[in-house]
C-alpha cells in the first residue's frame, strides 16, 4: 500500500499521493471514454439512417429498372449483396460496438463511488485518529480509562475499514487505467475494419454497376 502522510491534528488529513494520482487518471479516463461512448452513438444513429435510405433508394431503383432492361437480375443481385454488406456494417457499429462500449464505461460509476466513499472512510479514519490522541493524552488513567478503551477500539474499525477499501482501490485503479489501451485498440480496429470491409465491397459493387450500365448505354 502507498504511504500515507498522516496528519497532525485537526486542521491535516492524512494525504496519499500515490492515490490521489490514480483518482486523477480514472477522472481523465471516464471523460474521454464517455466522450467517445457519445459521439460513437452519434454515428452509429447518423449511419444507421444513412444505411436505411440507401437500402430504400436501391429498392426503388429495383421497381423502377424495367424487365426488359440488360442485365436486371444481375443488378438485381448485386443490390441484394449490398444489402446483406450493409446489414452486416450496421450490426457491428450500430449495435454490438455501442454495446461493448457501453459495458466498458458503466464501471466507472461505480468505481467512482467507491473513491468517494474512501474519501468518506479516510475522514473517518483521520476523525477516529484524532480523538483517540485526545483522550490518550488528557486520560489519567491509562489504559484503563474506559473512554480510551473505546477510542482505541472506534481507531482500530475505522482502520480497517479504511485500509481495506484502499487496498482493494489501489488494486482496481491502476488495472483500470492500463485497460484503457486495449479498449481503445479494439474499439478503433473494429470501428474502421467493418467500415473498410463495406467500402471494399461496395467498390467492387460500384464497379460491377458501372458494367451493366455501359451495357445499357451501348443499347441505347
Amino acid at each position: 500500500m502507498a504511504e500515507l502522510l498522516e496528519g497532525i491534528g485537526k486542521a491535516k488529513a492524512t494525504q496519499d499521493e500515490v492515490f490521489d494520482q490514480h483518482a486523477a487518471n480514472l477522472n481523465k479516463q471516464s471523460k474521454s471514454c464517455e466522450r467517445l461512448h457519445k459521439d460513437l452513438k452519434i454515428y452509429a444513429q447518423s449511419l444507421k439512417a444513412l444505411i436505411a435510405a440507401e437500402k430504400t433508394l436501391r429498392d426503388t431503383i429495383r421497381d423502377a429498372y424495367e424487365p426488359e432492361w440488360p442485365e436486371r437480375e444481375h443488378l438485381t443481385a448485386i443490390f441484394d449483396n449490398l444489402d446483406i454488406q450493409s446489414s452486416e456494417l450496421e450490426k457491428t457499429v450500430c449495435e454490438d460496438l455501442p454495446q461493448s462500449v457501453t459495458a466498458y464505461v458503466n464501471q466507472f460509476s461505480d468505481l467512482k463511488k467507491k473513491v468517494e466513499k474512501r474519501g468518506r472512510k479516510l475522514v473517518d479514519y483521520d476523525s477516529a485518529k484524532h480523538s483517540y490522541n485526545s483522550i490518550k493524552a488528557s486520560s489519567k488513567k491509562g489504559d484503563q480509562d474506559p473512554k480510551l478503551a473505546k477510542a482505541t477500539s472506534e481507531l482500530q474499525n475505522a482502520e480497517t475499514t479504511f485500509v481495506e477499501l484502499n487496498k482493494e482501490l489501489l488494486e482496481i485503479l491502476p488495472a483500470t487505467y492500463d485497460s484503457r489501451i486495449t479498449f481503445f485498440v479494439d474499439t478503433l480496429q473494429t470501428l474502421f475494419n467493418s467500415n473498410s470491409v463495406y467500402q471494399t465491397e461496395a467498390s467492387k459493387v460500384k464497379e460491377k454497376e458501372n458494367q451493366i450500365f455501359e451495357v445499357f448505354e451501348g443499347q441505347e
